[in-house]
């Protein structure tokens, strides 16, 4: 009794290791940042930025109102992110949004530059193939816009860009080779622009792998349980009862 009991117990050993190797590793930055620079009519210059980031998991929660104003006018924009990272469910999921006003644009006589964004990036390595979902809604206004993207062997597996127009709901699945990728969501207004106007906001959703899919390793150890209980049950059964 006491062999069978050790021989079943190394066989679960030697077939489980592989199941708890996590086939995915996953890291995110997330942040805001705006800024503003501005000339009046009179020639005075006003500029200011600020921002926050994280590279931890779990939630990342922020916002920041931006401000350049002289005593002739004033430009800001807005920025904002509620999203939380989960490397060991390897998923990411939230919010984020930028915004610019309110302005006042009397006296303003220059923007030199004017700039926010909302910015999720995770970066990950699969071993296998994986399968990914990635779902939410984008919306942009004016002259802002919302991008998300997955970089990979291959190019680009997955691409979706909003501009000005209506909102885009998009439910996007499928199965990455294995190989390192970059996936991003970013809000952004007036990159590298003079540019006062817009809006922009994302709410995503992305994963990888599939809870409701077992692992092989995982299948391989349960069937080996099985099998190891059925024959334990069969020699007892099968054994004539002393007296």
């Amino acid at each position: 009794m006491w062999t069978r009991t050790v021989v079943t117990v190394a066989l679960f050993v030697t077939v489980a290791s592989p199941a708890f190797a996590d086939p995915i590793v996953m890291r995110a930055s997330r942040g805001i940042f705006g800024f503003v620079s501005l000339t009046d009519v009179s020639g005075l210059g006003s500029s200011e930025s600020d921002g926050a980031g994280s590279t931890t998991p779990g939630t990342f929660r922020a916002s920041r109102i931006v401000t350049a104003q002289t005593n002739l006018g004033s430009l800001s924009v807005a920025m904002a992110q509620d999203t939380n990272f989960d490397p060991i469910a390897h998923r990411t999921t939230g919010s984020g949004s930028i915004s610019a006003g309110p302005n006042s644009l009397e006296g303003i006589g220059e923007v030199d530059e004017s700039l926010a964004f909302s910015d999720v990036n995770v970066s990950f390595t699969l071993t296998r193939a994986t399968p990914f979902r990635f779902r939410g809604a984008m919306s942009a206004a004016d002259d802002a816009l919302v991008q998300a993207t997955i970089e990979g062997p291959g190019g680009r597996p997955f691409n979706e860009s909003t501009f000005p127009g209506p909102v885009n709901v998009f439910d996007d699945r499928g199965v990455l080779p294995p190989g390192s990728y970059q996936f991003f969501t970013h809000a952004t207004l007036g990159e590298g622009t003079p540019n006062i106007r817009g809006s922009a906001s994302f709410d995503i959703d992305f994963s990888l792998g599939s809870a409701a899919t077992p692992e092989p390793a995982s299948l391989a150890l349960l069937a080996a349980g099985f099998a190891a209980a059925g024959i334990t049950r069969r020699r007892k059964t099968g054994r004539p009862q002393r007296r």
